[in-house]
């Protein structure tokens, strides 16, 4: 009968797997010379993956490698909040079904459906899974990530706006080109018409 490992630490995201790993290390009292030679990695690197800096970032070979190093496994186990938020989500997206297959079915009572309409249900039931999903993301992101993703969108917003503008600007002079090049013409046009009506000297 094999024993039951005990719940070291847990992680919701790399940096607190990080820490969990930070906090093995210096319970076992090793440097990072020594943990990189008895996990099979390359001088410096473990400095790298656990120091402040976290210049390099696990891979798939190298977690299984430190973690064997320090003496652990990973377990997976079921997270209770992100299984009732997973749940509240499904049931969003079972209420959006239902009100297309209500829209759709009303139409039907009336006579067949139209692409038209079957499209503005999809769009509509679209936009509401995407308004609540939206929702729920900037729930999860911190205020410092919300930030930055609102400046984000604010410089891409201004990029496309100044784009446009510099079309603008450029047909504005191709339009005062093409102006310019008609009253030269006409000017050309009057000149030529006006020498040709004027008597000559010798004529009088």
């Amino acid at each position: 009968m094999t024993d039951v490992p005990s719940l070291y630490g847990s992680a919701a995201d790399p940096v607190e797997l990080v820490e969990v790993l930070r906090r093995r290390k210096q319970e076992l009292q090793i440097t990072d010379q020594e943990l990189d030679r008895i996990a099979g990695l390359t001088s410096g690197h473990s400095g790298k993956l656990l120091g402040a800096a976290r210049v390099k970032r696990f891979g798939e070979l190298s977690l299984f490698l430190m973690l064997g190093a320090l003496g652990l496994r990973l377990a997976v186990v079921i997270d209770e909040n992100a299984s009732r938020k997973f749940s509240g989500q499904a049931e969003q997206s079972v209420q959006s079904s239902r009100m297309l297959a209500r829209a759709t079915k009303r139409r039907y009572s009336v006579g067949p459906l139209s692409r038209k309409v079957i499209h503005r249900a999809l769009v509509t039931a679209g936009r509401r899974a995407a308004r609540l999903g939206g929702i729920a993301r900037a729930a999860r992101l911190s205020p410092a990530r919300r930030a930055q993703i609102a400046r984000r969108a604010a410089r891409a917003r201004w990029a496309r706006w100044r784009i446009a503008r510099r079309a603008a600007k450029a047909r504005g002079t191709e339009e005062d080109h093409r102006r310019s090049k008609r009253r030269q013409w006409r000017a050309r046009c009057f000149r030529r018409v006006a020498a040709t009506s004027m008597p000559s000297a010798s004529a009088q």
